[in-house]
């Protein structure tokens, strides 16, 4: 500091002022084998000691606190599941139905009735028989923010289908126009829940594209509850949950959408209406799409074979 300067520079000129006094007794310290502490002037006084040098204690540092990030809220989880609910049509534009993205590189769930019409063993479970061939590739609309319209945005191909269980996978693989995808595309997807947790009363949200919203160009959304669940009529299914009985609506072009529960995870696929009395929507639980989902993702898709028994024709009835 400026004042301990000054203060050191006054004491040497005294020390030097005195005539014989440092250097008196400095030899005098030597002679008697004192040490530099003992030495004194000739007039008596006791040099003072240089004081040590203050330093500043140096601060500990302070830990990096991370916030914990908020949970999701219930519109941001519905946001997700709109942007990973797609509509699926034709080449030629003629809608067919509905899909989710389920991963996100590119892989959709739907219906067999929507992307393989002709996969084996479809015809178990309706009565008038698909007639329309499998398209294999498929255009693919997403829905932009704000609910407008859907709009075209990729090509997808039919990798793996179980006409029984009425479900298919797809594999976004082109954009709308055939063109390349961009490299490290990511596209928005709905993680995929257990359906083995649901409960009766617990709230579903059921999202597709029915041909009543804007002719099956718009996104629609409805809320409805777990009613039961029903039996495989066929008995090929042994799961007691074959398929979920629900009071939320669902139209011709909901096939194959999304069924997500409350943490917005998919847990069904929407598949079908019964008109027996009073109407109810019937979705497929996401867990019969397990081993379907996994040949698609692990590559083994060409050697997937249905468990179930079918005549293997597509015309089972």
């Amino acid at each position: 500091m400026r004042t301990g300067a000054l203060t050191a520079a006054t004491v040497v000129g005294v020390l030097l002022a005195v005539p014989g006094g440092w250097a008196a007794g400095s030899a005098l310290a030597g002679r008697g084998g004192g040490s530099s502490a003992d030495a004194t002037t000739a007039s008596g006084a006791v040099e003072a000691p240089t004081p040590p040098p203050v330093t500043s204690p140096t601060p500990s540092p302070t830990p990096s606190v991370q916030p914990t990030p908020s949970p999701p809220s219930p519109e941001d989880l519905l946001e997700r599941a709109k942007r990973a609910t797609v509509r699926l049509s034709l080449l030629d534009g003629t809608g067919r139905g509905s899909g989710t993205v389920v991963s996100p590189d590119g892989l959709l769930l739907t219906n067999a009735h929507v992307a393989a019409p002709q996969a084996p063993g479809l015809a178990f479970h309706y009565s008038d028989p698909a007639t329309e061939p499998d398209p294999g590739i498929m255009l693919v609309s997403v829905s932009p923010p704000g609910d407008g319209p859907a709009e075209l945005a990729y090509r997808a191909r039919v990798v793996v289908a179980d006409g029984y269980l009425d479900l298919a996978v797809l594999q976004v693989e082109a954009l709308a126009d055939g063109s390349p995808l961009p490299t490290g595309l990511v596209l928005d997807a709905v993680p995929v829940g257990d359906s083995d947790a649901l409960r009766t009363g617990q709230r579903l949200t059921v999202l597709g594209f029915p041909t009543i919203a804007a002719g099956g160009t718009s996104q629609s959304v409805t809320i409805g509850e777990v009613a039961t669940f029903v039996t495989d009529r066929a008995d090929r299914v042994v799961d007691p949950r074959w398929e979920i009985d629900t009071s939320a609506r669902i139209a011709g072009g909901n096939s194959g959408g999304a069924a997500v529960n409350e943490r917005g995870e998919l847990v069904g696929v929407p598949s079908a209406s019964s008109r027996q009395g009073e109407y109810t929507g019937r979705i497929r639980p996401v867990k019969l799409a397990a081993a379907l989902l996994a040949a698609a993702a692990g590559g083994t898709a060409e050697s997937y074979v249905s468990p179930y028994d079918v005549l293997g024709t597509g015309l089972e009835t």
